[in-house]
């Protein structure tokens, strides 16, 4: 007896929508298979669902990406302003920093202003990610999100899901 093979672990989400139409033509109207089970309306409905779910997730990946690269185009936009405003200070200041600093502009104050605006840039995009990756499992997602976003912690407890310790440990006490 011929046993038939799917592979179906190996394949990818369209090459399951192709081969599941090809199937259900194959024994569309096929006189050695009159009354297949499933029936070939809900396999044919599956697949359409399936084709819908792919769809949706990559209109959603493709909306993230252009998310994305809007996001880099402010940045880079708002980077330029910000370099070109502090160009005229200097310009109009010359050497004297008193001016500077009277006017609100501290010189390492842009370097700091771009080195946050880069992490800033660097968690969204790793939220955004994450989100991608992780909005299959619901509230795990938002536990994690308000874990990673929370200031209290240190980077380390963030990493690690931890909360911050509230009292000292006693030698005994174990960790939660």
């Amino acid at each position: 007896m011929a046993r038939i093979r799917l592979n179906l672990r190996n394949l990818s989400v369209t090459e399951k929508i192709a081969k599941g139409r090809q199937i259900v033509t194959a024994l569309t109207n096929n006189a050695s298979f009159s009354n297949p089970h499933p029936s070939l309306t809900d396999v044919t409905a599956a697949v359409d669902e399936l084709d819908k779910a792919y769809g949706s997730v990559q209109a959603a990946k493709s909306e993230v990406s252009t998310r994305v690269v809007t996001q880099d185009n402010a940045e880079a936009k708002l980077d330029q302003l910000l370099t070109q405003l502090s160009a005229y200070v200097e310009s109009i200041a010359g050497k004297d920093d008193t001016l500077i600093q009277a006017r609100a502009w501290k010189p390492k104050a842009l370097v700091r202003l771009r080195l946050f605006l880069r992490h800033l840039k660097e968690s969204v995009q790793m939220q955004a990610r994450m989100k991608v990756r992780l909005s299959s499992h619901g509230n795990q997602y938002q536990t994690l999100k308000a874990t990673l976003l929370n200031p209290a912690l240190t980077r380390p407890q963030r990493m690690a899901g931890r909360k911050p310790e509230s009292q000292p440990r006693r030698p005994n006490q174990s960790v939660t």
